[in-house]
């Protein structure tokens, strides 16, 4: 049976295993794994020390890359720093959910070198990723804010706005590095061109 629910339906939902943290003063960094569809997600988390955690920054790692990206770390030892929580997982095909014969396949398909079947997965990718992503809200509820705002790192950004079209936490999406693709009519996306930007375009949230 999936435990995965509706944000909102009012079932408790079963919360995040974390790792004993690595602890960098400021801030203290965790693994974690959750579930989503019956499927293992697992995930890294920032969490900031004697500060309120009334903020929480959900990123979406580069496509081709994890959890365990380096801007993601970057990212999340500066949100830290600032009093902010950060949390990442591994997006569907990716990370320690990544496939040999499928992973290649589905991050060409979503820059458009993509056959039909490969347009498909792509499809099933983004879907997927929405549903994980606000399961992994929903279990780090315990250690999660009520605020959440999303920054989308390289080729995320489709999965971003599907996501905060879904699921109503969502109060703010960052994107960096705009790509020349990027669709320029989407004012509610505050796009930053470095990652030392973002906690400037986080600010005042």
């Amino acid at each position: 049976m999936s435990d995965s629910h509706p944000a909102g339906s009012g079932l408790k939902p079963r919360a995040a295993w974390l790792s004993p943290p690595r602890d960098a003063g400021a801030f203290a960094e965790h693994r974690f794994e959750c579930t989503s569809d019956g499927d293992c997600v697992s995930g890294r988390l920032w969490l900031p020390r004697g500060a309120a955690r009334d903020r929480l920054v959900l990123a979406l790692h580069p496509l081709g890359s994890s959890a365990r990206d380096a801007a993601v770390a970057t990212a999340g030892a500066r949100c830290a720093a600032a009093g902010i929580a950060l949390a990442a997982i591994d997006l569907p095909l990716h990370g320690d959910r990544h496939n040999a014969k499928l992973s290649k396949r589905a991050v060409a398909a979503a820059s458009g070198a993509e056959t039909a079947p490969d347009a498909l997965l792509w499809r099933g990718l983004l879907a997927q990723a929405v549903r994980d992503l606000s399961r992994a809200l929903d279990a780090l509820r315990g250690s999660a804010p009520s605020r959440v705002a999303t920054v989308a790192f390289a080729g995320t950004l489709p999965i971003g706005l599907a996501h905060r079209a879904a699921d109503a936490r969502i109060e703010r999406l960052v994107a960096i590095a705009r790509p020349a693709s990027a669709p320029l009519a989407e004012k509610s996306v505050a796009w930053v061109e470095r990652l030392d930007d973002l906690l400037p375009a986080l600010d005042p949230w």
